[in-house]
């Protein structure tokens, strides 16, 4: 698909918001948006992303490892994808917690990260250390969110764009 249709597309589309990019090494990026540079989009998911690279950038610091065991004790089982509530092992290691937060979008397995770092942590280190000025992790998974007092999570696309160049930032044994 070219540049052009590319374009055209996203301009055609009348509903909704979105926010579409697109890199290519040979060419200048792509990003088109139905919205505001500074328009929060509410964030499932990929909030996880940007939750995993915490820990790799807080692990690569020393303050956590993921090879400590992780005890599932340590939050309230919720379901919502992943399979980790149906485990009968009450320990794993955080690798493995890790591995299901990304791999299964596991939502206790994510919540038990979130429980581990710490909400506040978790936005210190995505303003200070990443400049993610406009990403945010206001609760845990499952929990109703409350947009009125902070308890969403939500980013912006051009947050989630400085999402692939932190990527590209870590060692590739990262």
């Amino acid at each position: 698909m070219k540049r052009d249709e590319i374009r055209t597309t996203c301009e055609s589309l009348n509903e909704g918001a979105y926010a579409f990019y697109y890199s290519d090494p040979a060419a200048e990026p792509i990003l088109l948006s139905n919205r505001p540079a500074d328009y929060r989009f509410l964030t499932a998911s990929i909030i996880k992303v940007p939750i995993l690279y915490v820990w790799t950038a807080l692990e690569a610091q020393g303050f956590v490892s993921s090879d400590e065991l992780c005890d599932f004790g340590d939050e309230p089982v919720v379901q919502g994808a992943g399979f980790s509530y149906l485990f009968r092992t009450r320990k794993l290691a955080y690798n493995d917690i890790l591995t299901m937060m990304i791999a299964t979008s596991d939502n206790f397995c994510t919540n038990l990260v979130i429980n581990r770092l710490g909400m506040d942590r978790i936005n210190q280190v995505f303003r200070e250390d990443f400049g993610l000025s406009d990403t945010h992790l206001g609760r845990k998974m499952m929990n109703r969110p409350d947009p009125a007092s902070g308890k969403d999570n939500w980013t912006t696309a051009a947050d989630t764009v400085r999402w692939f160049d932190l990527f590209d930032q870590f060692p590739e044994d990262q």
